[in-house]
């Protein structure tokens, strides 16, 4: 039969680690965990392992437990070696955190997006998302989900209202964790920012002034397109891609209008 293992040593509350060096060339079959609850004069056994590491299951939260390791071949069982001090089996608690590979997501417009995001924590943490300070408000459309280990945003077709910063809080009895991501939903530009302001004017051509769009559609504007109508017609003309209106008749009264252009296309 085998010699005893080296003195056992706890790696967690759960985990017995042994180590054993054979002396002779029996091969090693396994190991027994055996546990002695306090109060108790009979050893039970724990688990059985193949490795020098194995769980103790069904343990009693608060109870104090003596553990002891042996090894066995197809000849017998070991002497046992006993771990040096008794343990008292309580719950593992981990502080909430989230594993974050990104903190920023996009997809085009009227796709799907689907954003995992892995939490940890013990006890398992209370999830919340928000958006602009408000709880998301779950449709058909949008929804939150949870697994084991994570937290899952849905959302199908996607629209521009669903981009913005998005808030995650984890909470659990040992604290709580905030994350921020941010969500770019890829389309054609917004309205530019208004009132279009006239900074100069003549007989024949007028200087526009306006800000950028307040939604971009996720990416640079390239250019923006000004379009006049006299106000005797009801067509639209584009007159140019600047600021810069000319070919204006005296006395003539106009209506101006600019729209901004981005990769994917012309906006509002």
């Amino acid at each position: 039969m085998p010699l005893p293992s080296k003195s056992p040593n706890l790696s967690s509350i759960k985990n017995i680690r042994c180590r054993y060096v054979p002396s002779i060339n029996w091969v090693i079959m396994g190991y027994y965990i055996e546990m002695l609850p306090a109060g108790s004069e009979e050893w039970t056994l724990s688990t059985t392992t193949k490795t020098c590491e194995g769980t103790a299951e069904g343990l009693t939260a608060g109870q104090e437990y003596q553990f002891r390791v042996s090894a066995f071949n197809d000849k017998g069982k070991s002497d046992t070696r006993v771990l040096a001090a008794p343990v008292t089996a309580k719950d593992l608690t981990i502080e909430p955190s989230f594993v974050l590979a990104f903190n920023t997501f996009s997809v085009q417009h009227g796709e799907d997006l689907k954003i995992e995001i892995p939490v940890r924590g013990r006890p398992a943490p209370k999830v919340v998302w928000t958006k602009d300070g408000q709880a998301i408000k779950e449709t058909t459309r949008l929804n939150v989900s949870r697994t084991a280990s994570s937290t899952i945003l849905a959302i199908k077709e996607a629209t521009r209202a669903d981009s913005g910063k998005y808030k995650i809080t984890a909470t659990n009895s040992i604290g709580e964790k905030v994350a921020e991501i941010g969500v770019i939903i890829l389309d054609k530009p917004g309205p530019v920012t208004g009132p279009i302001k006239i900074e100069e004017v003549s007989s024949n051509y007028v200087n526009l002034a306006w800000e950028p769009p307040a939604y971009t559609g996720g990416c640079q504007i390239n250019n923006y397109i000004v379009e006049k109508r006299d106000t005797t017609t009801v067509a639209w003309q584009i007159q140019a891609v600047s600021y810069k209106v000319t070919k204006l008749l005296p006395g003539n009264e106009y209506i101006f209008r600019v729209t901004a252009v981005n990769k994917f296309g012309i906006g509002e």
